[in-house]
């Protein structure tokens, strides 16, 4: 799932937003950037836990910290660090998804 095809236009921006006030941002000279950060933070935790609705505040915060670390060159130690909260997150609201994608490819 990319960040531009998130299901609202706010959905994005949202992200965007939030993401420069966590790293206190202020200024709009990184926000190309920071976008194709959260692309792939979007990407990458959609992945791991089969969840794509922004209304889940644990699917929003794992992208949005997933970003902190790879702004702050720190990605490699994203996943050791939230390993817990992504395998909760992809067994209680994606294990659906886990499960179909297991099966389809079976």
């Amino acid at each position: 799932m990319e960040y531009k095809e998130l299901s609202e236009p706010t959905d994005a921006l949202a992200l965007l937003k939030m993401l420069k006030k966590r790293l206190h941002i202020f200024h709009d000279e990184e926000d190309e950037m920071l976008k194709d950060i959260l692309d792939a933070s979007v990407e990458v935790v959609t992945q791991f836990t089969g969840v794509t609705n922004l209304e889940n505040a644990t699917y929003r915060n794992l992208i949005l910290t997933r970003a902190m670390y790879v702004f702050n060159d720190q990605a490699e130690f994203f996943f050791e660090n939230y390993r817990t909260e992504i395998n909760d997150l992809a067994l209680m609201d994606g294990g659906e998804h886990v499960a179909e994608q297991k099966t389809a490819n079976a």
